[in-house]
């Protein structure tokens, strides 16, 4: 049981993490991100685990050292963002010290038909000369990140990678699909830079919403890639335009929620009043 977010291939892009891996069976990646009281330990997806062994024992010991290690680097917080069931692995987790909260992902497949009423936004799209292809060159990376560095500090409103962080990606492999409009002359106008790993792919930067998320899904049709995984759609009960989004895409809705330990609690209460009181 794994995911791309867990592989050397996401290792190597990240610039500051957390790595354990105390024996075989598991192994886990945390990105940490943010620096002073914004500190924190990221782990995409959820840990790697060999099902066939003593999976409970070793979560346990796994996810222990995590939060320690996490404390040692000066992380306010940890927190695990589920890509798959990870409900087995509830008691050990909670006796490790880490606590549940519901949390919704989406996943699109591919060779399911597209809603009439989104077919019918690409449809126009299309006509009016937009059209997706892989990036080809480090200029198309440029050209991505300036769409998507724009609808960050816009729309967003979170941190960014810096533009080496992408050029590194799409060097290393990951696929970059970019979107393009050919009118008064070629230009990229979106895409999505999308992590492909044991039969899935992954919606992990994305800016350009409908013509985008089509160039995933046709690029998945092409490739026999069987699912997708959005990443992410927001808490139960609370709107969520991008959710409302990937559903309307087809998406399925899943709630594998997510798994957090507050190693420094005043603070992360603190954060937390700052960043509500600022949105």
């Amino acid at each position: 049981m794994t995911n791309f977010f867990q592989t050397y291939a996401a290792r190597s892009l990240f610039e500051r993490f957390i790595y354990i891996e105390p024996d075989p069976s598991c192994s886990c990646l945390a990105q940490i991100q943010g620096h002073g009281p914004s500190k924190r330990a990221i782990i995409q997806g959820g840990f790697r685990i060999d099902l066939t062994l003593n999976a409970q024992r070793s979560t346990l010991a796994l996810m222990r050292n995590m939060r320690l290690l996490a404390r040692r680097r000066g992380c306010i917080y940890a927190e695990m963002r589920c890509f798959d069931d990870y409900s087995p692995f509830h008691d050990a987790l909670i006796q490790a010290g880490w606590t549940y909260s519901p949390h919704y992902d989406v996943l699109i497949y591919p060779d399911r038909e597209v809603p009439e009423t989104k077919m019918r936004q690409i449809n126009a799209a299309q006509q009016q000369g937009q059209t997706w292809r892989e990036a080809n060159s480090e200029n198309d990376v440029t050209d991505f990140y300036k769409c998507l560095n724009l609808l960050y500090r816009t729309k967003v409103h979170r941190p960014l990678p810096p533009l080496s962080f992408f050029i590194r990606a799409w060097r290393n492999g990951i696929t970059l699909l970019v979107v393009e409009q050919s009118q008064p002359q070629p230009h990229i106008i979106g895409g999505v830079l999308m992590p492909i790993f044991d039969s899935k792919a992954y919606e992990w930067y994305i800016c350009g919403q409908v013509m985008s998320t089509w160039a995933m899904i046709s690029y998945c049709r092409n490739n026999h890639i069987p699912v997708i995984d959005m990443m992410g759609a927001g808490e139960p009960g609370v709107p969520y335009g991008v959710r409302d989004f990937k559903l309307q895409m087809g998406g399925e809705l899943k709630e594998w929620g997510r798994y957090i330990t507050i190693i420094h609690p005043l603070i992360y209460r603190l954060g937390k009043w700052w960043i509500n009181r600022h949105r």
